[in-house]
């Protein structure tokens, strides 16, 4: 008889775990979509045809309310009415095809410089958002070593190297952080070298750990950057080659 009492405790727990676990997996599908819907009513805006969002996880976000309501939606088509205030109400359409899509990424000039805004993720979550300028030359996102605490990454863990640059050598530190967003594109494994605050004349660059992902081109005259995403590799790790 106590192995009965014992058991049926466990009998009604093992059949209410696979309720449990398939309700998570629910909440985690729809996180994306649940984002979406709090923006909306954060900022007193209409999302219509929210069913049309995929299953997917949350994104990483930045900027305005504009930027930030395009970089939840894109990927998808959608209608932007626009009120005296901002954005009034969106209708989504449905997804985009993947292939041909271009991410067009407003710029801002600094000089002869193009800057965009970007958000890093450290290993313990700690976000930074920064402006980087666009740089092709450089091999890697590059920071100020400040960052690193910003990031929540540990100096130890980092290779320690050399980088060339304008005003001659100067130590790096080289690693990796889990997630970059860029216009709404999260991408995973970023490789970011950080130098001396004083070494690191002018501003903080997005090189190709990042650009190199996909094919770039850099619209001076109307101050964009557009990545075709038909070149991407979203899950690629630092160092692949594409």
């Amino acid at each position: 008889m106590w192995l009965f009492r014992v058991s049926a405790p466990l009998i009604a727990l093992a059949l209410l775990l696979p309720g449990l676990v398939a309700a998570q997996s629910e909440t985690e599908e729809h996180a994306h979509r649940d984002q979406i819907r709090a923006f909306a009513d954060e900022h007193g805006i209409e999302v219509r045809r929210l069913e049309k969002v995929t299953a997917a996880p949350e994104r990483f976000v930045s900027g305005d309310a504009r930027e930030q309501l395009r970089q939840l939606l894109a990927g998808y088509g959608y209608i932007l009415i626009d009120g005296t205030d901002g954005p009034e109400q969106a209708i989504i359409v449905g997804p985009k095809g993947d292939a041909s899509d271009s991410i067009v990424i407003a710029t801002r000039r600094e000089g002869a410089h193009q800057l965009v805004d970007v958000v890093l993720v450290g290993p313990g979550g700690k976000r930074l958002s920064v402006d980087l300028l666009v740089d092709t030359g450089a091999s890697t996102v590059v920071l100020k070593n400040s960052a690193m605490d910003a990031l929540g990454i540990d100096p130890g863990v980092l290779e320690v190297g050399i980088a060339i640059t304008a005003n001659g050598e100067i130590e790096a530190r080289t690693g990796v952080v889990p997630f970059l967003l860029l216009g709404g594109i999260q991408m995973r494994d970023v490789k970011v070298s950080f130098v001396p605050d004083q070494g690191l004349v002018g501003n903080q660059l997005l090189g190709m750990s990042v650009l190199g992902r996909f094919r770039v081109t850099l619209d001076e005259k109307n101050s964009r950057l557009i990545l075709d995403k038909g070149a991407v590799a979203e899950a690629a790790p630092a160092g692949s080659q594409q």
